[in-house]
């Protein structure tokens, strides 16, 4: 199997069958993976970012960025691929530190693997590309729509494939592993909620 073809594959796994995908990964655990899914992640958001740049436009919701309106997108075209990378890793170590913390026997290769896809895959697939999708049918202002609903749809998949990960990782109680993804979702959401829009 090539690695376009094991990309769709895990990516599929992900949403679709997390248990068994996890059971997989954590067999064998590839952080390269996590991370490059982070990276793809944060290139295709950088590329984004600079293409509504180039057609002038500024994000509808403003309070609290730090920087101009009118700038944010050329500017976030720079800094979110190393920040969806970062969050892809904080998000694993800050879930690992809790799950281990927490009776959780799983190593850091395979909890970074596992939750780090689980953060990565379901922001790619079900806030960004429509995200992509809706600017490029319906244009810019319709992109309120996908965050309105496609964003809280990201965030409880990330959240319910975060726990699914350190059930299969660590070997956590649905409960133990949920208290440790929603630290570590509120963690991220700190520096995501400031820079990202």
């Amino acid at each position: 199997m090539n690695r376009w073809q094991e990309g769709l594959r895990t990516t599929l796994g992900v949403l679709l069958w997390p248990t068994k995908t996890f059971e997989r990964i954590a067999r064998d655990p590839r952080p390269g993976a996590a991370l490059g899914t982070g990276l793809l992640l944060g290139a295709i958001w950088a590329g984004f970012m600079s293409w509504l740049a180039a057609e002038g436009h500024r994000p509808s919701m403003t309070r609290g960025l730090p920087m101009p309106a009118d700038q944010y997108y050329a500017v976030a075209a720079v800094y979110l691929t190393p920040l969806m990378v970062a969050l892809t890793a904080l998000t694993a170590g800050i879930a690992h530190g809790l799950a281990r913390a927490l009776g959780g026997q799983g190593s850091w290769p395979s909890t970074l693997s596992t939750v780090g896809l689980a953060y990565a895959v379901p922001l790619l697939t079900l806030y960004l590309i429509p995200d992509v999708v809706v600017y490029a049918v319906a244009g810019h202002g319709a992109l309120a729509l996908v965050v309105r609903f496609g964003l809280p749809l990201a965030v409880a998949v990330v959240t319910l494939r975060v726990v699914q990960a350190l059930r299969v990782a660590h070997g956590l109680g649905r409960g133990r592993a949920l208290a440790a993804a929603l630290v570590a979702g509120v963690v991220q959401a700190v520096p995501f909620a400031l820079l990202v829009r």
